[in-house]
């Protein structure tokens, strides 16, 4: 089921495209415009996902992965006391 794009600060669905930025570890990134508030936001904004350094997609792998029933560790390295920090 896909949800509608809101906006995190009036949770109007009225969003425009607004321009992108490059990160670090994700490549380009788009931003949107919220057209009731003006006020401009990532895709991201108000998800357990803001913030976080690691690239979108190992933290899709991980949990994909982790539904699926298999550990962490696949993602640690070859060191059995690595820990993922994201």
């Amino acid at each position: 089921m896909l949800h509608t794009l809101r906006c995190p600060h009036c949770l109007s669905e009225h969003i425009e495209d607004y321009s992108f930025y490059e990160t670090k570890n994700n490549g380009t990134r788009k931003l949107y415009r919220c057209s009731e508030c003006q006020q401009v936001f990532a895709e991201t904004k108000g998800t357990f996902l803001q913030g976080l350094k690691k690239p979108l997609r190992l933290i899709i792998n991980v949990l994909k992965s982790r539904s699926e029933g298999m550990g962490l560790m696949r993602y640690a390295g070859s060191s059995k006391s690595a820990k993922i920090r994201c």
